[in-house]
């Protein structure tokens, strides 16, 4: 019953911590909506730590029942290994997840101390070798998630001289085969500032290359600096659905400002509706430009 009610108070404060933490940074980073998504942490980090960090905990107890003098430091790992396995299913969450754990087995080990009596420098060797564990595990787990993440890969071809705002869009079936260039998926924009395609649009780490062609075929590169990355989103209807996303490109006045906030004064690109017009998968009915339904593609 004790070790129960001892699980159960570990699992409580180290989601609040956890809750706490996340809400310090979304905070600090400016979010509008920092507490409604601590709360959404706090529940997951709840239903995680009971369903899984407490099972966990009891299985490193019967593991390491029997040892003495590197108990610790056996049990550290064996939470935190079990935090960091979630990578296969949380991705870039695991992060959290490793901090659940280790803060779920402090909580364990504090509350074990309380009732015996410790010797001090076997704490604080406990302490710096759990330090070790945390900043590994942390390490790690960014590191894997990246590897994990997926990318979206996209080779924009553009022709050579264009600024201005371009619109991508996806899910376009008869759009010709993208040809590809490596892991990179082509996708040519036109002279009009937009290009078509019949891939969906990618997630994941932005790892895009921007290249500038002219009518000899000779390309050259955009360095990122001149790139400033849009927004995204969906116009969908009954028997159509179509995905864009937009981004600006300048071949002066790049930097970090450009790539941050863009440029209001460069030239914008044809709307959403413009290009389904241009591309006939719209049509105007009374003045209004409306998507056309069920196109045969």
């Amino acid at each position: 019953m004790k070790s129960i009610v001892r699980k159960l108070i570990s699992a409580l404060f180290s989601t609040l911590i956890l809750g706490f933490v996340y809400f310090l940074i979304a905070a600090g980073l400016g979010g509008l909506n920092s507490a409604i998504y601590t709360l959404i942490v706090l529940m997951y980090a709840s239903v995680g730590n009971l369903v899984y960090g407490i099972p966990v905990s009891y299985l490193s107890d019967i593991l390491t029942k029997k040892l003495n003098r590197y108990r610790f430091i056996a049990a550290a790992f064996i939470h935190i290994f079990f935090g960091f396995i979630t990578i296969f299913f949380l991705s870039e969450l695991t992060v959290w997840a490793v901090g659940s754990a280790l803060l779920f087995f402090l909580m364990d080990e504090i509350q074990k101390i309380m009732r015996e009596k410790f010797d001090k420098k076997i704490v604080l060797l406990n302490g710096l070798t759990l330090l070790g564990f945390a900043c590994l595990s942390v390490y790690g787990s960014m590191s894997f998630a990246t590897e994990f993440e997926e990318k979206t890969n996209e080779y924009y071809i553009i022709p050579a001289g264009y600024t201005g705002q371009i619109q991508v869009l996806y899910n376009i079936k008869y759009a010709p085969q993208p040809e590809k260039i490596g892991n990179y998926n082509v996708i040519e924009i036109n002279e009009k500032g937009y290009g078509i395609t019949r891939l969906s649009q990618g997630e994941g780490i932005i790892e895009n290359k921007y290249f500038y062609e002219d009518k000899e075929g000779n390309k050259e590169k955009i360095d990122e600096k001149c790139i400033y990355l849009g927004g995204s989103g969906t116009t969908s209807g009954d028997g159509y659905e179509y995905s864009y996303s937009d981004f600006m490109v300048t071949n002066s006045g790049c930097g970090e400002d450009f790539m941050l906030w863009g440029d209001d004064s460069l030239p914008q690109g044809l709307t959403i509706e413009d290009i389904l017009l241009e591309e006939g998968l719209a049509e105007i009915v009374d003045d209004m430009i409306e998507p056309k339904r069920n196109i045969p593609q």
